[in-house]
């Protein structure tokens, strides 16, 4: 696996918790990662400043980390799909299956559960060049 280095990002702590309370999130399921995060409070003021004002969500530190990812990466964290309104999973660039549109055929307009079984069901090894 080759290293990328990306120059000039940063995150302030307050994004880093986001970060990782998500993961977490992502990998015990908990209902919702920003009432265990360290910015629990500051985030809450900022959604009331948000609906008070109707601003938009970018100030929310996991709009803002997206944004940050997607700058550095070209990839966005958080694509959504816009005729389901569900989150869709983007072929990230250099990846193995970009090179096999028939199997990216097979996973189009089909859930991201959906799109694990079929990954999970194949023997991926036979794609491998």
């Amino acid at each position: 696996m080759s290293e990328q280095k990306v120059e000039d990002v940063y995150f302030t702590e307050m994004e880093l918790h986001c970060i990782v309370r998500h993961i977490q999130l992502n990998r015990h399921k908990s209902a919702s990662p920003c009432y265990y995060c360290k910015y629990a409070f500051e985030c809450i003021k900022i959604i009331e400043n948000i609906k008070e004002k109707q601003l938009p969500c970018a100030a929310l530190p996991l709009v803002t980390v997206s944004h940050k990812i997607e700058e550095a990466i070209e990839i966005s964290p958080f694509s959504m799909d816009e005729e389901s309104e569900e989150y869709s999973l983007e072929v990230l660039k250099g990846s193995w299956i970009a090179n096999y549109p028939e199997l990216l055929e097979k996973l189009k307009n089909v859930s991201i559960e959906e799109q694990v079984k079929i990954l999970t069901a194949l023997d991926i090894t036979k794609y491998k060049s």
